[in-house]
């Protein structure tokens, strides 16, 4: 059933078109469930869930220890696969490490990612990574073709079959597109 803006109702929360990447990842997390409960109108959830992330919240709380500085090295080889180190990356990278609450002293160096990438062993710690990653590989306007090989050498080797890799693909490009244009309203 559609609402008057157009969107899928469910129950008292409206849901943009059927983004199942949204659903399933965005509206786990516990500290924006208390958001859903308030019965809003849908464009006011937007605009808490574009805020929520412009705080620098998104999926990474939901990463174990291990995954978390598994995560935080295989975004630096991201940053460094096409030999430039942009202000946004280093900004995000800065975010990142914030939300996942890890300090120099946490993040052990490993060059070896295929050994990194062992420690994302479920579905949704594979999504959480490849989000992420995709979302930072946006973040400076430019995503080349030596970050979306190493991006893809990532899906291919986590199982991520090709659909859901162009469905997180074409949400991150919409949630990109999305945060510039809720930065006019700051």
């Amino acid at each position: 059933m559609k609402n008057r803006f157009g969107m899928e109702d469910v129950g008292r929360l409206s849901f943009v078109g059927s983004c199942s990447l949204f659903n399933q990842l965005f509206l786990s997390d516990p500290e924006f469930c208390a958001y859903k409960q308030t019965g809003q109108e849908p464009h006011l959830l937007l605009m808490r869930a574009v805020r929520y992330r412009m705080e620098g919240k998104m999926f990474l709380s939901n990463l174990t220890e291990p995954q978390k500085t598994a995560f935080y090295n295989i975004a630096l080889g991201l940053i460094y696969s096409d030999d430039i180190l942009d202000i946004n990356e280093a900004h995000l990278m800065a975010k990142f490490k914030s939300e996942m609450g890890l300090s120099n002293e946490k993040i052990p160096k490993n060059e070896n990612t295929k050994d990194l990438l062992k420690a994302f062993d479920t579905k949704q710690s594979k999504a959480i990574l490849v989000l992420e990653l995709l979302i930072l590989a946006y973040s400076d306007g430019d995503f080349n073709v030596d970050e979306s090989t190493y991006i893809r050498e990532i899906v291919d080797t986590l199982g991520i079959n090709s659909f859901d890799f162009t469905e997180m693909r074409w949400w991150v490009e919409k949630k990109t597109a999305l945060d510039r244009e809720a930065r006019k309203f700051f």
